[in-house]
């Protein structure tokens, strides 16, 4: 609102004008506690699906390389060494692609609940205005002053996406190649 306009604005002008600035922020508020809720059920979905296939492949393999878990000295030196070694890259870069997942999903969440926290000092001035505590021109500068603009206050890094796409799908391929080489051999 422009400032001429606010200055001959009435008392109940003012009041309607902080009710639905009030409303607008509440809308907002409402739908980052959403987001935060959603990214947090990402973050929980992602875990175990990438645990399930971690768990999956590695008690597959495992038996494989010791089935009966008793000559144990004699079965490992019947397997070769290259696979062995590309059985704990595989798990490896599973891991690496859950901790980069997590990381990545991690900061999503702590942006959203950022700005959860923000909207509801927002909110709470404009209550306040409602209450006739303050003054419409300080809620609206306290907006001004809390508005984060068009910048992005906490940087989700694209590198850990970008990591964790990539290990996934190397582990999961050399899992994969593990497994024809297995059932071929």
């Amino acid at each position: 609102m422009e400032p001429d306009t606010r200055k001959t604005m009435t008392d109940q002008e003012k009041q309607q004008y902080a009710r639905e600035t009030k409303s607008a922020i509440h809308s907002n508020l409402l739908w980052a506690e959403q987001r935060s809720s959603a990214v947090s059920d990402e973050f929980i979905r992602l875990e175990v699906q990438i645990a399930t296939i971690l768990f999956a492949f590695a008690s597959l393999f495992l038996t494989q390389l010791n089935p009966s878990g008793v000559d144990v000295p004699l079965r490992v030196l019947e397997i070769p060494i290259l696979m062995k070694l590309s059985f704990v890259f595989s798990i490896f870069c599973l891991l690496v692609s859950l901790a980069c997942g997590l990381l990545h999903l991690k900061t999503q969440e702590r942006f959203w609940d950022s700005v959860l926290t923000q909207r509801v000092i927002r909110y709470h001035k404009w209550c306040e205005v409602n209450l006739k505590r303050t003054e419409l021109e300080l809620a609206e500068a306290f907006q001004d002053g809390t508005s984060m603009g068009l910048g992005k206050t906490i940087y989700t890094p694209s590198w850990a996406w970008i990591l964790q796409t990539i290990c996934l799908g190397l582990g999961i391929l050399v899992l994969f190649i593990l497994m024809i080489v297995y059932l071929f051999s």
